[in-house]
């Protein structure tokens, strides 16, 4: 038998239960990250709906080795903006690495080369680019605001100026917030 969440009909007969506990296709449940949801909004559901601890997610989340190898961001805190919003399917047997390893994957096949070609015109890392559009989509939840938003942030940053950006201090308090 393998581990896993399995559905059993009433009706199965004793070779299709033992069919069903052997075959390791477990149950699968969607889990939906939204544009803007921060690792501990993600971690508080993932908490709520029993998938694992809102700790671990949260530790595995800042693990320097994990970090380098799911961002590749040497200067990245946490893996905190490569959690990219999308609905999955994941099961209760999977550890937090798993569903990390296929939330960065996900990253990873959205992420277009020619972002990083326009990031580097620009004068920034990869790094740097999500962090800020993680700040812009916090700044605006609506689509055809970003174009501004993201306009002012980056002439305040040719200016060395400050973003004074609302989210960005509610993010640097989240956890006493």
């Amino acid at each position: 038998m393998k581990t896993g969440e399995y559905l059993i009909q009433a009706n199965q007969s004793p070779w299709s239960v033992i069919q069903t506990l052997t075959s390791g296709v477990s149950i699968d449940h969607p889990l939906t990250i939204r544009e803007g949801e921060n690792l501990y909004e993600v971690a508080a559901e993932l908490e709520r709906r029993g998938f694992l601890s809102q700790s671990d997610f949260i530790t595995r989340c800042r693990e320097e080795e994990r970090i380098r190898k799911l961002t590749g961001a040497s200067e990245a805190p946490t893996v905190e903006g490569y959690l990219y919003p999308d609905t999955y399917r994941i099961t209760r047997v999977m550890s937090a690495d798993d569903i990390l390893n296929l939330l960065s994957r996900r990253f990873e096949a959205a992420w277009q080369p020619k972002w990083g070609e326009r990031a580097r015109d620009l004068g920034l890392t990869r790094h740097q680019v999500v962090t800020l559009a993680s700040i812009i989509e916090k700044e605006t939840g609506s689509g055809p605001e970003r174009p501004q938003i993201s306009s002012v942030f980056h002439n305040r940053l040719k200016k060395r100026m400050r973003l004074q950006s609302d989210p960005t201090t509610i993010y640097g308090i989240w956890e006493r917030w």
